[in-house]
């Protein structure tokens, strides 16, 4: 009932171009797992019900951002959404299922906020480069921790690695699609840079 509630209110506010009927819609998918939650926990396959749940409702709000250019449903999502992703990584039977969910989440959000400006040949805004940066490090970090959690350390320089590698594509296409937008395209080689060079510490330890 919550999806289908939600589904009517991305249509509704694509029909309408809303952000006040997304906002109420987004709040309202996101109230019911919160009292659940509250009122009776979670545990065992619950947990991957709610992920799918969560994914889901930021499926929605991918579409609408191909539509819209709407900032301030993006910071409500990504409000909302953080805690709940951090939560159920932590309480997930598997490891494994939980770094999954958290790598999609933040491809999920890359999407969310690049979808409109590449696809329109549009500027990014401040707030979409402060919602990059936060999703990175919120991601980066959950992902480290997840894997420490499960004494994965062996995998900390491959995951510097992804992250590398996602950023410089982002940084090539934007010098395809968009040559004139060079402070996007620095931003994302300079993230890209970063990782590559945190590979090493990662992956060997900080003496190297």
């Amino acid at each position: 009932l919550s999806v289908l509630v939600s589904v009517t209110a991305v249509l509704l506010a694509l029909r309408y171009q809303s952000r006040t009927i997304c906002a109420f819609g987004l709040v309202g998918g996101y109230l019911p797992l919160f009292s659940y939650m509250g009122a009776y926990g979670l545990e065992g396959n619950a947990v991957y019900a709610a992920m799918v749940y969560l994914l889901l409702l930021n499926l929605f709000i991918l579409v609408i951002s191909f539509r819209q250019r709407w900032g301030i449903i993006n910071s409500i999502s990504f409000l909302f959404n953080t805690p709940s992703m951090i939560a159920l990584a932590f309480i997930a039977d598997s490891p494994v299922i939980a770094m999954a969910y958290s790598l999609l989440n933040f491809i999920m959000y890359l999407g969310i906020t690049l979808s409109y400006p590449l696809q329109h040949k549009a500027k990014l805004s401040w707030w979409d480069v402060v919602l990059l940066a936060l999703n990175t490090v919120v991601s980066c970090s959950l992902l480290y921790a997840l894997l420490d959690d499960a004494k994965l350390d062996a995998w900390t320089g491959l995951l510097a690695l992804l992250f590398c590698l996602v950023y410089f594509g982002l940084g090539r296409w934007v010098q395809r699609v968009m040559p004139q937008e060079k402070q996007t395209m620095v931003l994302f080689y300079t993230a890209s840079l970063t990782f590559g060079v945190l590979i090493i510490p990662f992956q060997f330890g900080v003496r190297w």
